[in-house]
């Protein structure tokens, strides 16, 4: 863990199937509060799928400006109004001239299924948001649930190289489009009547404005959070390919990522895992090896119990969430956030509560 490469979280914005802001989300998730229902769609067995989602009367006024764009999807749209939301909050006290690159995670683009967005997906989020987008340093990460980790640490080393003083990342993503839940479906991984290993599908929208200046970081109780250099791993014997499961991918994520790391035993660790059977031996496996780098207690936060899998969004709302219980904490802490794609991409970052 090398101090000189850690970025500080400036503002933060998301909407969620619980909430249009962090604190209601934060304090759902708290509470236990989940909105997993059946939806509209169904199951090849034709039964209802259960998923979360956020609720419409949230959208109604919202202007969606991209009807007439060719090549745009039901599953866009929404992607793009839950943007239009996220993205306000985390801008609404950057007061700068200067245009932000936008380090953006959409869905995961499946070797041999589903692939839903390109890189002019940030070019239709500028058209809805009207927000300051840097288009041209702008980037598309498409590995999923690892994708906001992803752009954090290319962040990380574009803050380092170049004389700009803030950048965004974030993601949002949504399982409301047929291809993507057919191919899910096919085997028996999203959750309706009849399916005992599957988990339920949601989306959000969630957003960091980071900088490497610690005078620019959002302050609450004397207090800065920051974004150690993340780790990142590939796992060979991922949930598509033919070689081995053996876990090591999410297991050498959590082992960079608490390289050098030499503060207090951690406690909490906020993870994507989903409700798949799956995931549950890659997540054994990274704390059996890391064990010294936490206490024996440690509490393993999966807010997709409430939230349903998020997608592409994960990265950004663990991270958030990490950070609102750290400011309310107000002691010198650190929470481990890990996230697992569907194919080999697993990362791994720590988010630190630092007292001025």
């Amino acid at each position: 863990m090398n101090d000189e490469s850690k970025i500080f979280l400036a503002d933060m914005g998301m909407i969620t199937p619980l909430g249009e802001n962090t604190e209601k989300t934060a304090a759902a998730v708290r509470a236990g509060v989940s909105q997993l229902k059946e939806s509209d769609y169904y199951s090849k067995a034709g039964k209802p799928i259960n998923m979360s989602l956020v609720p419409e009367e949230v959208f109604p006024e919202i202007t969606y400006k991209l009807n007439r764009e060719e090549g745009t999807t039901f599953q866009m749209g929404v992607m793009l109004m839950m943007t239009d939301i996220a993205l306000k909050q985390v801008m609404q006290n950057y007061s700068g001239d200067a245009p932000v690159p936008l380090f953006f995670s959409g869905p995961e683009a499946y070797q041999n299924g589903p692939y839903s967005v390109t890189q002019r997906f940030i070019e239709y989020i500028t058209t809805q948001t009207s927000a300051n987008i840097d288009m041209y340093n702008s980037r598309l990460f498409a590995t999923g649930r690892t994708g906001v980790i992803d752009a954090v640490d290319l962040a990380i080393r574009y803050l380092q190289q170049t004389d700009a003083e803030y950048i965004l990342v974030g993601g949002a993503d949504s399982y409301q489009d047929d291809e993507t839940l057919d191919f899910l479906d096919a085997d028996d991984r999203v959750m309706s009547e009849g399916v005992m290993n599957g988990f339920v599908p949601g989306e959000a929208a969630g957003f960091l404005l980071l900088t490497n200046d610690v005078n620019k970081a959002m302050r609450h109780n004397s207090g800065v959070v920051s974004l150690s250099e993340p780790g990142l791993a590939l796992e060979e014997g991922h949930m598509y390919s033919h070689e081995p499961y053996k876990g090591e991918g999410c297991s050498a994520a959590f082992k960079q990522a608490l390289n050098g790391y030499n503060g207090k035993k951690i406690a909490k660790i906020y993870s994507s895992i989903n409700g798949e059977q799956f995931w549950a031996k890659e997540y054994g496996v990274a704390l059996n090896r890391n064990k010294s780098n936490f206490t024996n207690d440690v509490t393993l936060e999966h807010p997709a119990d409430c939230l349903g899998d998020i997608g592409a969004a994960a990265g950004a709302i663990l991270i958030s969430l990490a950070a609102n219980s750290l400011f309310n904490k107000c002691v010198d802490d650190t929470f481990l956030v890990a996230c697992s794609s569907d194919q080999s991409y697993r990362a791994a970052i720590c988010v630190n509560f630092e007292q001025l």
